[in-house]
């Protein structure tokens, strides 16, 4: 008995050094024992406590034995566990009762232990919070997080992710829970890929060009990282970055820097040849008039000397033609501009168009009734639209169809955003289109350089597209090209609207060979020793009293030596030490000259503003003939 007693004892304080609530519970729902816990947890000491139902003591009297555990014990006889919270206090309590039996399994009791779980319970509510945290901060980042297992299986994917791969508003992906390597060809050899690499340890950090199932093309910038769970790889996260719009913007960038550098090269390509077709028309000037002087005292030869003079003079033409190119090309061709309509010049030109592409080819007009009018040389027009037809004929050696169109056209502010070099504002546009061979994008980007062809050695001499380039800046517009293989090619030209009137024809003097003459005192101011022979030559033997002067300087001194105002000063545009129209400005002001017409090979600023030849300037372009020199001597002089 002191056995038991002893045991009992010892059962007893090790309970009561037990921080859970213990209490021991008769069949009627009474309390007949409870640990030291039990007691300060309700601030009753164990006298008090024994004999009270537990139901009142802990719950306070909410539910009665209905909600007590015990009484559904002795009602079934089986363990119960539950959370709970007594007395109306926050602590939570993880609360098991079980019933007691003797050896022959009669019910003696039922033992109530309630653990205080309060801690546990704030824990796993902060985890769940982070949890619900970390969600809402995945879900709301700007840009796309995917999870996969270690199985091939996509577990996760955030809502940057969704719209990154085009996922309608409020759907999940069609990738959830598949395996990726079902996917679909295109995406699976991305996708698998970058995550089997990931899976052996890699972090990979690509760009890779992707369409995603919902057909949307991207650029994604992709960086994945290994997923560990107790040391070894449990799956992979892979970031997305959409980066297509910074791809395209990248790619605007670069094309129009492309376009940039072929305008500088294109620009450094016109002040070569500028200067090339200056030189070669001061040859041509010397060429010519001693042809024509040669004609002139050969009357009497041979049909063989003849013969020979007359290809001479051939081939000067096409040379003084080829120059007239490069100049056009290089913007310094001297042109007048008038106010005209684009339509009166493609119809004039109709007839001999249709010559010039053959029977072949089916050509058609779509010109605008109500167009505007612009202002441009009606010459350089011509040019522009033959140069045209020409390439596209050219382009259809099988025939087809050749549709020329004019239209009104305003050019707004967003289109500038795409060519930057374009000015916004209203424009006539000029398009020539064919059917024929197109062209590819590599030869594109040559066709505005001069002497570039496709064509067969003798069917070009690939300055067509480069004047009409030179004569559309010239005129302040723009031309675009589109081509295809197979498909062809259109040409686009914008050219400024005017709002001034259209005007009328002038009649040029033309002066019959006996006027050429005349007795006027002429100063030839010319720094091309050549050059300045044959004119001194040619106004001597037209009976002018000539005085000659190689440069600006020596000019002035002469001048000074004559006893009376000089009736022409024939001047050559720029000079060694000055230019013509500084020295013909100093004479005139001095009462020295009365009359100057100025030469030029190519345009300048110091007479012409973009070509265009200021108002009140006499100017003969070179290369010139004798009879064109002499005609325009005699108009300047007669004023």
């Amino acid at each position: 008995m002191s056995e038991n007693r002893t045991l009992y004892y010892m059962l007893e304080l090790s309970l009561n050094c037990v921080d859970d609530l213990i209490s021991l519970h008769d069949k009627e729902y009474r309390i007949i024992w409870a640990n030291e816990s039990f007691c300060r947890f309700t601030g009753k000491a164990l006298e008090e406590i024994k004999g009270m139902y537990c139901y009142d003591i802990l719950l306070c009297g909410r539910g009665g034995k209905d909600s007590c555990p015990h009484y559904n014990i002795l009602r079934d006889g089986r363990s119960k566990s539950f959370e709970s919270n007594f007395l109306q206090k926050k602590n939570c309590f993880l609360v098991s009762a079980s019933p007691v039996y003797d050896k022959n399994e009669k019910l003696l009791t039922t033992i109530h232990i309630a653990k205080d779980i309060t801690l546990i319970k704030e824990m796993e509510r902060t985890v769940r919070d982070l949890k619900d945290f970390s969600q809402e901060i995945l879900e709301n980042l700007p840009f796309g997080v995917l999870q996969y297992d270690d199985n091939y299986r996509l577990i996760y994917e955030n809502a940057g992710a969704r719209e990154i791969l085009g996922v309608p508003e409020g759907k999940i992906s069609i990738m959830l829970n598949c395996d990726i390597r079902e996917l679909p060809e295109k995406q699976r050899n991305i996708v698998v890929s970058v995550y089997e690499k990931t899976l052996k340890g890699e972090r990979i950090s690509a760009e890779i060009e992707y369409t995603s199932l919902y057909n949307r093309h991207l650029f994604l910038q992709v960086n994945t990282i290994p997923v560990y769970e107790k040391e070894r790889i449990s799956g992979v996260l892979m970031i997305l970055h959409d980066v297509t719009k910074q791809k395209k913007i990248e790619e605007e960038k670069k094309r129009i820097q492309d376009e940039l550098f072929q305008l500088a090269k294109i620009e450094s390509i016109g002040k070569l040849t500028g200067g090339i077709a200056h030189d070669f028309n001061n040859i041509l000037t010397v060429i010519n008039g001693n042809l024509d002087f040669l004609r002139e005292h050969l009357k009497d030869a041979g049909e063989d000397i003849k013969d020979s003079l007359y290809e001479v003079r051939r081939a000067a033409e096409r040379a003084t033609s080829l120059t007239s190119q490069l100049l056009a090309f290089s913007r310094r061709q001297i042109y007048r501009p008038r106010v005209l309509d684009l339509n009166n010049v493609i119809r004039n030109l109709e007839r001999m168009l249709v010559r010039l592409i053959g029977e072949n080819i089916n050509l058609k007009t779509e010109l605008n009734p109500a167009l505007k009018k612009i202002k441009a040389d009606h010459m350089q027009l011509e040019q522009i639209i033959i140069n045209l037809v020409t390439n596209s004929r050219d382009a259809m050696p099988d025939g087809g169809t050749l549709i020329i169109k004019t239209d009104n056209e305003k050019l707004e502010d967003n289109f500038k955003k795409e060519y930057p070099f374009v000015v916004p504002g209203e424009y006539v546009l000029l398009s020539v289109q064919d059917n024929g061979c197109g062209m590819a994008e590599e030869i594109k980007t040559h066709i505005f350089e001069p002497f570039f062809t496709t064509k067969e050695i003798g069917r070009g001499t690939g300055l067509g597209l480069a004047v009409v380039y030179g004569i559309v800046k010239q005129n302040r517009g723009f031309i675009f090209i589109d081509s295809e293989i197979n498909k062809g090619t259109v040409v686009r030209i914008y050219l400024p609207v005017t709002s001034e009137s259209e005007e009328v024809d002038e009649d040029t003097d033309v002066i019959a060979p006996e006027n050429f003459y005349g007795d006027e005192t002429i100063l030839v101011v010319e720094d091309e020793e050549s050059v300045r022979k044959f004119i001194v030559r040619t106004l001597k033997s037209a009976g002018y009293r000539v005085f000659e002067a190689h440069n600006a300087g020596s000019a002035i001194e002469m001048v000074q030596g004559i006893s009376r105002p000089v009736d022409l000063l024939l001047s050559d545009v720029v000079l060694p030490d000055s230019n013509g129209r500084v020295l013909a400005e100093g004479l005139k002001k001095a009462g020295r000259i009365r009359n100057v017409l100025y030469m030029s090979g190519y345009t300048q600023n110091i007479i012409a503003k973009q070509g265009v030849v200021d108002e009140g300037i006499e100017l003969i372009n070179k290369p010139f003939t004798t009879i064109e020199l002499l005609t325009k001597v005699r108009n300047t002089i007669k004023g």
